[in-house]
């Protein structure tokens, strides 16, 4: 926003304004003032104005781009915004003689200055007099009927004071410093009544045309334009809650507008020039958009960006961060799908790096809010507010940074910079239809003839052209992704990396290992199996839990494949012992598949391995007890198997004790059975031992289940 602040212009005849400055410059801004403007009348506490010292006229200068909007203003409320608010006379007679030079000089001189200024609409003045040691001394004489002259400064009060209320003739004592006091106390009432004029202009004049609506020759742009003017106006005096319900106002009507197809100002939707998929908010001089508002040149496109940013901005300084969010992740919806509608001309790419720009803006943005610290004496209640801020914010970024990867999804698809099987395996990727998921070389392989152009044509209504050159996009970042793979996955990864962070902030844990094995799947892809394998280890639970969850599962699914492909065959063992005991959460083909890849990588193994927990989890024994023969001892163990298929050629160990029970006395056992075939389920193994007949009762001490060299106990 431009101006942030009032002006006073002083008129300095006589040089006095050199010699009060610096008093007069150290008392600004002017703090703690009364207002009761507005349409509600109700009263406001204003903190503080800027105050701008103008002198004899000096205004500042005006840039191009505000040029328009001002002749705009100054044809519908003259005077309203380019004028001092308070127009300052100083005046000082040092002849002795006074009276007679102010009925010559001083009297007309001043006159015509009030004629003037008194006639310009939402300005009020003041007349200063800095009275001589004569007077001075005559005004100090106790015995007032010995001083029956008037002093120059009644006749001022006389002559130009007319309003019993309003005080315009002030007079100025520089050496006292309750004579500064009063002065201040007096132009401060001045500004809140030229403040109150100017802003009771601006909206009679907004309710003007806002009545002429739907009279023909009515300008939304126009209507804006003056708007703003009042939205200024209010952020001057800080009134951010207000301005931004002019805003929310203007936004309420540009969409009643467009609901009923009135919007005849906005001739084109925009978003084709260089850079406009590279978002900056806060920046309301991107582009001239005042200019192309008074113009009536101003895109859709860049209004709404504009809008968007000044509310943005009024809720930052408001503190109102929740807001701003929430706002933020409506715009961004409603505003890319507005995009994508047909008649735009806007790429599907094009959308997606304008979302992942304004993502990042959105995530910069919040990373410059200082959420304020509690004083000692406000409390625990500020304390946790301010936690809940932080936690919130957090959220925020990690989610926006979510959203800004998803693009990058779309992207990498779109210019073949993503392997296919990346998009099938990841956590967040954001699902399209599958033929705009398609890059455009794989488009033209897996379609012909009438019905390649069919499709083609129905995507390119609904959706917009999608196979456009890189050079649409201009975000930098972007283009330098989009240039190669490795500089793709750096700044994918990055992204992902930034979110995490921000989820763990908060204490998403899940969210954030989602994160992580989305950054694996990408090395996964990329056969990257060792940078897998090392962002993939802090991720899985211990392999020995009995219960894991499903994304758990899926975790340990693809530490399988690395280890399986960096040649860790014991480490790939653990894994596929964990999915083939959790394969509830699997296919049933993936199922079938690890069943295999356990006994094929048992069998390959070539020194005995043993599994101290895969018993517990593929295997548990459920009984075991004797079995009367007359020619051989026998137990039968009752065997639970969770392998999804039948687990062949096992052989099966269990050693018991036998005898007295007094330690020492001990006998072991040992009953074993070969090539056993174990069905998924309950089975029932008969085990037999060459040992001669040991009277007592048997403890069972251990059951070993030997798959090849691999053993389970």
């Amino acid at each position: 926003m431009q101006h942030q602040h009032i002006t006073f212009n002083v008129q300095d005849v006589g040089q006095i304004w050199p010699r009060i400055e610096k008093d007069f410059r150290s008392r600004l801004p002017l703090r703690n003032l009364i207002w009761k403007g507005g349409i509600t009348q109700t009263p406001r506490f204003v903190e503080q104005l800027t105050v701008k010292v103008t002198v004899d006229g000096e205004h500042e200068g005006t840039s191009d781009s505000d040029s328009s909007s001002k002749e705009i203003m100054s044809a519908t409320m003259p005077s309203l915004s380019t004028n001092p608010l308070l127009n300052i006379y100083l005046l000082e007679t040092l002849d002795t003689d006074a009276l007679d030079m102010y009925k010559s000089v001083i009297r007309p001189r001043v006159k015509n200055w009030v004629s003037k200024v008194s006639q310009r609409k939402g300005e009020e003045w003041a007349i200063i007099y800095l009275p001589n040691a004569a007077e001075i001394q005559r005004m100090a004489t106790t015995t007032k009927f010995l001083n029956m002259r008037a002093s120059v400064f009644d006749k001022l009060k006389s002559d130009f004071q007319t309003k019993k209320d309003a005080d315009h003739v002030i007079m100025l004592r520089p050496d006292m410093i309750e004579s500064w006091n009063t002065l201040f106390l007096t132009l401060r009432d001045r500004t809140v009544q030229a403040l109150e004029e100017r802003v009771g202009s601006m909206a009679d004049e907004i309710r003007r045309l806002d009545s002429n609506r739907m009279m023909p020759g009515w300008n939304y742009c126009k209507f804006f334009i003056v708007k703003e003017s009042l939205v200024n106006m209010y952020r001057l005096m800080g009134l951010n809650s207000e301005a931004l319900a002019q805003y929310d106002e203007l936004e309420a009507v540009y969409f009643e507008l467009l609901e009923s197809r009135r919007l005849s100002w906005f001739s084109k939707f925009g978003g084709t020039h260089p850079g406009d998929d590279f978002a900056d908010l806060l920046n309301d001089k991107k582009r001239p958009y005042h200019k192309q508002m008074a113009e009536s040149s101003i895109t859709m496109f860049d209004f709404r960006i504009y809008l968007f940013g000044r509310q943005c901005q009024l809720l930052i300084d408001m503190g109102d961060y929740n807001e701003l969010i929430s706002r933020a992740q409506r715009f961004i919806s409603s505003f890319s799908k507005s995009m994508r509608e047909p008649g735009t001309g806007l790429s599907l790419s094009f959308v997606a790096s304008w979302t992942y720009s304004i993502c990042h803006n959105i995530v910069e943005i919040c990373e410059g809010i200082q959420v304020t610290q509690a004083p000692v004496d406000r409390g625990q209640a500020h304390n946790a507010s301010t936690v809940a801020t932080t936690r919130m914010l957090s959220a925020s970024k990690a989610e926006f940074l979510t959203s800004a990867r998803q693009q990058l999804d779309i992207l990498g698809t779109l210019y073949d910079r993503l392997p296919p099987k990346y998009l099938r395996r990841s956590n967040t990727c954001i699902q399209l239809p599958s033929p705009l998921l398609r890059s455009p070389s794989e488009s033209v392989k897996a379609e012909s003839g009438n019905q390649k152009d069919n499709d083609a044509k129905h995507l390119e209504r609904r959706y917009g052209p999608y196979t456009d050159a890189i050079d649409s996009i201009t975000n930098p970042v972007l283009t330098e992704a989009l240039a190669s793979d490795e500089r793709f996955d750096q700044i994918y990864v990055r992204t992902c990396e930034q979110a995490t962070q921000y989820y763990l902030e908060c204490g998403r844990q899940r969210f954030a290992q989602v994160m992580r094995g989305d950054i694996a799947q990408l090395f996964i892809s990329r056969q990257q199996w060792q940078d897998a394998a090392r962002v993939l280890a802090p991720l899985i639970p211990s392999t020995d839990a009995k219960s894991l969850g499903i994304m758990d599962v899926h975790l340990v699914e693809r530490m399988a494949i690395c280890e399986q492909q960096l040649g860790n065959t014991e480490k790939c063992l653990d894994y596929v012992v964990c999915l083939v005991s959790h394969s509830q959460y699997l296919d049933s083909s993936s199922r079938n598949m690890y069943a295999d890849m356990l006994v094929d990588l048992a069998s390959n193994l070539q020194s005995p391995v043993q599994v101290s927990s895969g018993a517990s989890l593929l295997f548990s024994v459920s009984d075991v007890k004797a079995v009367d023969r007359e020619d051989t001892l026998c137990v039968a163990v009752s065997l639970v198997s969770v392998v999804p298929k039948p687990v062949m050629g096992l052989k099966i160990e269990a050693l018991l004790l036998a005898g007295s029970g007094v330690e020492g006395n001990q006998l072991e056992v040992l009953f074993d059975a070969s090539d056993v075939v174990l069905e998924p389920g309950t089975n029932t193994v008969h085990l037999t031992t060459n040992s001669v007949s040991c009277p007592g009762r048997f403890v069972v001490r251990s059951v070993t289940i030997r798959m090849a060299n691999l053993n389970f106990s």
